[in-house]
């Protein structure tokens, strides 16, 4: 019978270097792959081999890698590698996977833990066993030139897994991939996936160096994942995450999308082989390529309320990205002010609960902005975000909340100030700049800017402060800037010709805010800003207001107003853009609308063309039942004869009146026509000519009409002095202080308060001051439209609680309509000879005071906000010959 003839292959020198193979950069692989050499030898590599393949190895300093997988390597021969690994320097990568190597060839080469060069070990597949792997996690404890290390399929336990991933949790900052997969034996997948998951959260978390991590056949679950993506939120290094051959399922991939959502550096991740339904592989797709650009959050510092002197920095102590050694925050007692890092940030909102002075707030941006970023003042201040397209022979309206970036909007149009695009340490020239807007029409608007070819006159907001910077008559000053030669038409347009001679200190409110806005219509511009150009004007005098600014339409200039009174806005603009936003933190610059679209979407609070809500309800405006149809027991009735008051040439008549408490009486007229006046003559500071010695002895608190603030401290102070016992009455801060929001303002100083911030401020002092009748003169004055209505509800229910009487001047017809129980109205010359009649009813004194005007208002179906009626329209026509000039109800 014929015998196959079986031979022993010796290896060579020979025979080694022809399994050599060459790298790109010069150096050798020295592949004895068991498999192949057992095709070609029939035989595999065993301990006598190892000498004759070292012995190779010696005179060969070009070969860097060996690989020796699927061998019959034993701990004998893996002990000569590592004698030779400590003698020779060469090897770099050892691939020894599925051999026989037990725990004390491990415990070997974690001998070497000083010496050992290696930066590739592949040890996966050999019975080391829980022994073997605390060695290499001694090993890692020790070594930093291990980059690589697979150790899957090596029969670990819970125990030696702790200790390996502590290690790389703690100490060794170095490894970059690392092979876990199956890393247990059978029985402890389904018993204990979850305390692995906790252990290799734990890792994940505070590890900075680990860049490809293998989790195959873990068994992990869904509540495995959830507990995984924890960690992972903290980790800002891993880029490769192999999790395929689990069980997870739709609810850990939503997990996993949760996380991709939050931007990570991960680049690759491989979930094949899992449980997964058409629910979960919908999920990655939707939320890891979508919400990855849409979520940017960003952190402001209050720069007033931040005392770090004066606390014990709870938010660093907190914050539990500091306590993994990241600086998240940085601050110290000797800081002006503290400084939160946005990349570091995991929005947990911890340090916003600790700050004792609320000065951190933490807000996750809604939708895709950070590549839109127009300014940035500084780290942790407001941002802005997209701005508002004007358009030659236009006018652009701007609505939006106080704070919201209006302002910032205008100075950044007007050429006052350099977008910055968000980059406030390195701010870019002016052709990044030009490039940031290429294909939109900001990018020909800011080149003519540049090259000086717009001129651009804003009409500041706060016109009260014009006194303080200039001095003359207000017709010297007009002389001064009349370049286009229509100082009389615009002086007729807006009333001015009769308060010529007078000097700016001795013009009221209103006088100021006509003035304000003549002052630049008369001059030579390109781009013409007005910034709320209705404050302290009535009714008709808006409506010329509106006229005038429209009468400067040319096919080639750009007007742009910003305005709070809506109807005034609907009548005024051709086009609406809206902004959004957190006030203080970011505003957004939504698309251009038409108006009646454009003022609607800011009431509705949901802009249809991004798909988001950025107030929780919608503004909607109802007249207010009045207080008579209220069960209302009213105690006092008071009465004030007929005065006159000669100024001048002013004479102001009051007619006999008389009032109650538990009431609000609403004066309505034109600017001019006495009713600060008659104000100042109830509260005692002004003495009338005739009549004042019968009037009422009462308490009285009175809200001016400008407000300057005097005060040199903070908002706590000024009330700590003016209303020490009503400020801190729990009554009196859930009806006035928290709808005004002073709360926010508190630890400001009085000094750098805003218009708006101001008037809640005095609304606050006015309200919280004991008295029997409270004079509130133009509470809507620098509010916007949100806090108008908040204002005019915290009137009338401290009015109505506190069963005192309220005198209001306003001129917003939201706020005049909902406040008023009765109304007098002023009628006369404005300036000249005026007469206050005596309180009548809502609908009538309304209806009279329309009628003196020659105005008709309707209201909209949709949200019920006033608007007027264009002058001989159809509608205005026909509520004249009925004579309902004004509608209660529609």
């Amino acid at each position: 019978m014929y015998m196959e003839k079986v031979i022993h292959f010796t290896l060579n020198s020979l025979f080694l270097e022809c399994m050599c193979t060459r790298n790109k950069d010069g150096t050798k692989n020295l592949v004895l792959h068991g498999a192949q050499l057992f095709k070609r030898i029939k035989r595999r590599i065993i301990n006598e081999d190892i000498s004759i393949i070292l012995n190779f190895l010696k005179d060969k300093p070009k070969i860097k890698h060996l690989y020796l997988p699927y061998n019959s390597i034993t701990s004998e021969g893996f002990r000569e590698i590592v004698q030779f690994l400590e003698e020779n320097e060469n090897i770099l990568t050892l691939n020894i996977m599925n051999n026989d190597i037990d725990e004390r060839g491990i415990r070997s080469l974690a001998r070497l833990r000083n010496t050992m060069k290696l930066t590739s070990l592949r040890i996966n597949g050999n019975p080391i066993g829980a022994k073997g792997g605390k060695y290499l996690g001694f090993l890692l404890l020790h070594n930093n030139s291990l980059r690589s290390l697979d150790v899957s399929q090596s029969d670990q336990t819970i125990e030696s897994l702790v200790y390996l991933t502590a290690v790389l949790q703690y100490e060794n900052n170095t490894l970059e991939k690392l092979n876990l997969s199956r890393v247990l034996g059978q029985w402890y997948y389904t018993l204990l996936s979850d305390h692995v998951a906790q252990k290799l959260s734990k890792m994940f978390s505070t590890n900075t160096s680990l860049k490809e991590v293998h989790l195959e056949k873990l068994f992990l679950t869904d509540h495995d994942i959830e507990i995984l993506v924890y960690g992972l939120m903290y980790n800002n290094t891993l880029e490769v995450l192999n999790l395929s051959c689990n069980q997870i399922g739709d609810y850990g991939i939503e997990c996993l999308s949760e996380y991709l959502g939050k931007g990570p550096p991960l680049k690759k991740l491989m979930i094949h082989h899992n449980h997964i339904g058409n629910t979960g592989a919908r999920m990655p797709r939707n939320k890891a390529t979508e919400e990855t650009d849409k979520l940017t959050r960003i952190a402001i510092v209050n720069s007033d309320k931040c005392k770090p002197k004066r606390c014990r920095q709870e938010c660093k102590k907190s914050c539990p990205v500091v306590r993994m050694g990241k600086l998240c925050i940085e601050v110290t007692p000797n800081d002006k002010i503290a400084v939160i890092s946005e990349e570091l940030c995991i929005g947990c909102g911890i340090c916003v609960k600790k700050c004792p002075f609320e000065a951190i707030t933490i807000i996750n941006l809604p939708s895709n902005l950070e590549k839109d970023t127009t300014h940035r003042y500084s780290q942790n201040s407001f941002k802005l975000h997209r701005l508002p397209i004007p358009r030659p022979g236009e006018v652009l309206g701007l609505v939006g909340t106080n704070g919201i970036g209006k302002s910032t909007a205008l100075k950044i149009l007007a050429g006052k100030q350099k977008p910055n695009l968000g980059r406030y340490v390195s701010p870019p020239d002016w052709s990044e700049i030009l490039n940031h807007f290429r294909g939109s029409e900001l990018q020909n608007y800011f080149t003519k800017i540049l090259e000086d070819d717009l001129k651009a006159l804003i009409k500041p907001q706060y016109v009260d402060q014009i006194p303080r910077a200039v001095k003359g008559t207000v017709q010297q000053l007009l002389d001064k800037k009349d370049e286009r030669d229509n100082q009389s038409e615009i002086c007729d347009l807006l009333d001015l010709q009769q308060i010529r001679d007078r000097s700016i200190e001795d013009l009221s409110g209103g006088e100021l805010q006509r003035f304000a806005c003549a002052m630049v219509c008369i001059q030579a511009g390109d781009i013409f800003m007005f910034d709320e150009p209705s404050s302290y004007l009535d009714v008709k005098q808006r409506l010329k207001a509106a006229i005038t600014i429209r009468s400067l339409i040319q096919p080639d200039k750009f007007i742009i107003v910003v305005e709070h009174d809506l109807s005034v806005l609907d009548y005024l603009s051709d086009f609406i853009c809206c902004l959004y936003g957190v006030p203080g933190a970011y505003g957004v610059v939504t698309m251009p609308f038409s108006v009646r679209e454009g003022i609607n979407i800011f009431l509705d609070g949901f802009v249809p063309t991004e798909n988001l809500r950025f107030r929780d309800e919608s503004l909607v405006f109802k007249v207010a039942e009045s207080a008579t149809e209220e069960e209302v027991k009213r105690m006092n009735h008071y009465e004030y004869p007929s005065m006159t008051k000669t100024m001048g040439q002013f004479k102001l008549t009051v007619n006999q009146g008389q009032f109650t408490d538990s009431e609000i009486l609403v004066l309505l007229g034109e600017n001019g026509t006495g009713k600060t006046t008659f104000i100042r003559m109830l509260a005692g500071n002004l003495p009338a000519d005739e009549g004042s010695d019968e009037l009422p002895h009462l308490n009285i608190s009175y809200k001016p009409q400008k407000i300057s603030p005097k005060s040199t401290g903070i908002v706590r102070q000024l009330l700590h002095e003016k209303i020490r016992d009503a400020y801190v009455h729990p009554q009196f801060i859930t009806d006035v202080m928290k709808p005004l929001k002073i709360d926010d303002i508190m630890d400001q100083e009085v000094q750098n308060l805003s218009g708006g911030e101001l008037q809640r401020v005095a609304m606050a002092l006015c309200l919280g001051k004991p008295a029997d009748v409270y004079l509130i003169d133009e509470p809507s004055a620098y509010l916007d439209s949100e806090q108008r209505l908040v204002a005019a509800k915290v009137i009338k229910r401290f009015i109505l609680h506190a069963k005192k009487t309220g005198f209001v001047v306003e001129h917003d017809f939201i706020m005049a309509t909902y406040l008023a129980d009765r109304v007098i109205v002023f009628e006369g010359i404005p300036s000249i000879d005026t007469t206050a009649n005596t309180p009548q009813s809502l609908l009538a004194g309304m209806n009279r005071f329309l009628e003196l005007l020659g105005i008709t208002f309707r209201r909209d179906p949709n949200n019920f906000r006033p608007r007027i009626n264009k002058n001989n329209s159809v509608k205005d026509v026909e509520q004249k010959r009925a004579g309902q000039y004004f509608f209660l109800e529609d």
